[in-house]
């Protein structure tokens, strides 16, 4: 037992452990070192280019991220592809390769609005009717359908089902309790569209101070560091949040661009909830009498 504390003792510094103490330069050569030995993944590149940004060399996430989003392009995945060029573009706004892959993407949407557009009208149904002539066509207007048009996404229901009926305080923590305890069906497949399970590596950054945004986070596992960057251009760590926290409120509330960089300290899973979804739930939780 003695031999084994020794030996995780001394064992050499993890990415994690050094994004934890806030030595990104360190992470940065741990992961490199990690990866040298094969083709990195998008994930690993991903992380690698927020790695950077942390510690403060931009110009060398910037091929990184164009890298990712050309070859996220190439497989059809647009809207991935975009998201990377959004953090290249917080990385050097206004770059000229950045601005000419979004001009890229923006002739592929237009490209595809026109195809479809072409496209002959499929015939349209009503689902109510049977299809057979005369009075069964007209009583099988009263009859239920088979099947119901808004199909129920059961893991996405349990996961914020979880998160409501979690223990929680009275204070910021108790937003997912008032969101979600109770939810009705009914209610969730209104809203189900603006609910986004996201999934972030220890290290990784969620959303960047300057990002547009409109919609906030709940932290179902693991915590995040929220940082600004001070007057001297480095990245200050105002607060840290852990379970059932929420965050990204100003952005969602005010339209404004982030305020803050939140960024992994340890693997989370999070809830992503727009701000037209916010508001729906918000509608329909039953009020106070009493008020």
């Amino acid at each position: 037992m003695v031999l084994d504390w020794l030996s995780r003792s001394h064992r050499p510094p993890t990415v994690d452990d050094l994004v934890a103490k806030g030595r990104y330069a360190q992470a940065v050569a741990v992961l490199r070192t990690e990866i040298q030995d094969h083709t990195p993944t998008l994930p690993e590149r991903l992380r690698l280019a927020d790695l950077l940004v942390l510690a403060d060399h931009g110009e060398q996430a910037l091929p990184i991220l164009l890298g990712v989003a050309d070859e996220l392009a190439r497989c059809g995945s647009n809207d991935r592809a975009l998201e990377a060029l959004r953090r290249a573009d917080g990385v050097a706004p206004g770059h000229s390769a950045v601005r000419e892959r979004f001009e890229a993407l923006a002739r592929a949407a237009r490209a595809r609005i026109v195809e479809v557009g072409s496209r002959k009208p499929e015939e349209k149904t009503d689902p109510y009717v049977a299809h057979t002539p005369g009075p069964r066509a007209r009583i099988a207007r009263l009859e239920p359908r088979e099947k119901d048009p808004l199909p129920l996404d059961t893991e996405l229901l349990a996961f914020v089902r979880g998160l409501g009926d979690r223990p929680a305080g009275s204070g910021r923590e108790a937003l997912a309790g008032a969101l979600f305890a109770d939810l009705q069906h009914y209610v969730f497949r209104r809203v189900a569209d603006g609910l986004h399970r996201r999934q972030v590596p220890a290290g990784g950054i969620v959303v960047s101070e300057g990002d547009p945004g409109d919609s906030i986070f709940i932290i179902a596992s693991g915590s995040v560091r929220i940082l600004v960057v001070g007057g001297h251009g480095r990245a200050l760590e105002i607060r840290r949040l852990d379970v059932v926290d929420f965050f990204g409120e100003v952005a969602a509330l005010t339209g404004k661009p982030r305020t803050a960089t939140v960024v992994a300290t340890a693997d989370c899973e999070l809830l992503e909830i727009d701000h037209w979804a916010l508001e729906r739930l918000v509608e329909a939780r039953p009020r106070d009498p009493a008020k």
